[in-house]
């Protein structure tokens, strides 16, 4: 983390993403120092999934869990942002609340 943090502070225009890493949260429980670097940039990380193996399909249940719990040691916001707001950002692609009706 000290040195995705460096990195972070010298080239603005670089993201992280963070998924499959152990370090991040080790037996469900963010680690404080991920956590001080995602509070100082929560606009720079990335939580992504893969299916890049069939394996991976039946383990994916487990690790979206782990996410949202480590996700839930973070304050709302950086927590949202990290765990698909940046991700829309990045890609520029528009998000509509389901929870929000079409104002059409």
């Amino acid at each position: 983390p000290g040195t995705v943090g460096e990195m972070l502070g010298r080239y603005p225009n670089l993201w992280v993403e963070i998924s499959h890493r152990g370090d991040v949260a080790p037996r469900g429980t963010l680690s404080p120092e991920w956590r001080e670097i995602m509070l100082i940039y929560p606009d720079r990380f990335l939580l992504g999934s893969g299916t890049y193996t069939t394996e991976y399909w039946y383990q994916f249940r487990y690790y979206f869990d782990n996410y949202r719990s480590w996700l839930k040691q973070l304050p709302p916001g950086p927590a949202e942002r990290i765990a698909f707001r940046n991700g829309l950002e990045l890609f520029n692609v528009k998000y509509r609340d389901p929870q929000i009706p079409d104002a059409r």
